[in-house]
């Protein structure tokens, strides 16, 4: 089965569910809070992650962004 295609020839197919399990069960064993998942028609997944770490305090990447070194 060839891939749907848009007027720009980008792919336009979901990601299949083999791929979004994975991606998940990978986020997971690295030890990633899961906020959220994102596809897009393209086949992108995205894993959004809690901003605060579990103690609730900002983790070390959003601490040196809010202080501007990023």
């Amino acid at each position: 089965m060839l891939a749907r295609r848009d007027e720009k020839g980008a792919r336009t197919a979901y990601a299949k569910k083999v791929a979004i399990t994975r991606s998940i069960d990978a986020a997971r064993m690295a030890g990633v809070p899961i906020a959220a998942v994102e596809f897009s028609p393209d086949g992108t997944i995205r894993i959004l992650t809690d901003r605060f770490d579990r103690d609730g305090k900002l983790s070390e990447f959003d601490r040196l962004d809010a202080l501007g070194k990023l």
